[in-house]
């Protein structure tokens, strides 16, 4: 799935869209990779997971953090 955006904004919760395009990914045997940084990935582990088993699926999640570094001086 290529995108510029996450393709798990807020909105996704209510609209479902990633979801419904999921499906019709496996459905065709579609390859994809998702890049996502939301939990709400974890709502469709079960689609990805099955197509997995017959498509290349690649999933990447970034993590936010903030990095504190002490001064040495």
């Amino acid at each position: 799935m290529g995108s510029i955006c996450d393709p798990y904004q807020p909105i996704e919760r209510k609209y479902q869209i990633t979801q419904e395009m999921l499906k019709e990914f496996k459905r065709y045997k579609v390859p994809l990779t998702i890049a996502t940084k939301s939990n709400l990935i974890s709502r469709d582990i079960d689609i990805i997971s099955e197509m997995s088993k017959e498509t290349p699926v690649d999933v990447v999640i970034s993590i936010s953090s903030i990095l504190v570094v002490a001064n040495p001086f």
